[in-house]
Parts: C-alpha cells; structure tokens; sequence
C-alpha cells in the first residue's frame, strides 16, 4: 500500500527587514514622494481602503527587489509584483479590515500581499491577521509595527493595522504579488 500527502491550503507569515547600517534606502525622501501622492490621490467611494496610487520611484523597486531576494534566499520562495499602493495613518487612525483577493479576476488572482514599513513611531500599533484553520476557528496574529519591516502573507488572509498611539503618522507600501 501507498500514501501521499498533497497541500491543499498552507498559510504563510514571513517577518523581515532590510535595515543595514549602510543601507541606500532613503525612507524621508520615499515619505516626501508618498505626500505628493497623497496630494493628487482622489479618494471616492470607489477608494473604500483609502489606497494611495503611487508615482514611480526607484525605491520602489529597490525596496521590492531587496524583499525579493531575501525572501527567495531564506524562505524559497519567488514572487513578482501585481500592484502597488501605499497608505497613511495618523495619530489615533486605524486602517481598513481588508485581504488582496481580486474577485473580479478569479485566474489572475495575487497570492501574497507584501507591507514595507516606510515611517512608524515607537507606538505605530500592530499588523492584526485574521484567518481561519481548517477546523473553521478564527484566529488573530499580532505583529508589531517597526519602521523598516517588511510583512508577507497570503492574499486571502484579512488584515488591518490597530490603532496608531505614535504622534508620528504611519506610512506602508503595499504590493499584491504573485508567486512564480
């Protein structure tokens, strides 16, 4: 007799940073390039989440690529960007419960949201996840917020961030991606 066993479903948390003592990223000049962003974004009822479109900035990429290649060496895991947006939050702000599925594109579906932690105070809250196992309990994972994290997770797993108590506005990059 012979068994195998197939994953149909495997949840995934990935915590990290690309903080180097001489690191190129410069965070206070992507914060300047978000602000002028957020100065031309439009925010209707289409907008529910408050998202940012962002103007193309080296960083971007850089920041992207550097997540890319630490998370392919540690984790083995390739992923290429579907989306990008960024979000601000001020003191005593929360952000929108959420997940990165697109549901009017089933095949063409993202299956990882990456969050890059551009500016965040000392008190900047925390990266809830809710999300169900496979006996159909819900669970909550808590992350705190810390400038320079990166956060990657599966798409279909709802998240917010809790209550900003830092007088210094949180600010986070957000790309949809798809696992190569």
């Amino acid at each position: 007799m012979e068994s195998q066993q197939i994953i149909l479903s495997k949840l995934n948390l990935i915590i990290g940073n690309i903080r180097t003592p001489d690191s190129k990223i410069d965070n206070d000049k992507i914060s300047k390039s978000l602000r002028k962003d957020l100065n031309k974004a439009i925010f209707d009822v289409t907008n529910k989440t408050y998202d940012i479109p962002l103007t193309y900035h080296g960083q971007h990429s850089w920041i992207l690529d550097l997540i890319r290649q630490q998370v392919f060496v540690y984790q083995n895991l390739s992923i290429v960007n579907n989306r990008v947006w960024a979000n601000i939050e001020s003191f005593n702000e929360i952000s929108v419960m959420r997940n990165n599925l697109n549901i009017q594109d089933i095949q063409n579906q993202p299956t990882h949201t990456l969050i890059y932690i551009l500016q965040a105070g000392d008190n900047a809250g925390e990266l809830v996840l809710k999300y169900k196992k496979p006996n159909q309990k819900t669970y909550l994972h808590t992350c705190h917020v810390q400038q320079g994290n990166f956060y990657l997770f599966n798409s279909n797993i709802d998240y917010y961030f809790s209550k900003n108590l830092d007088e210094k506005d949180r600010e986070y990059i957000t790309w949809s991606c798809v696992e190569q």
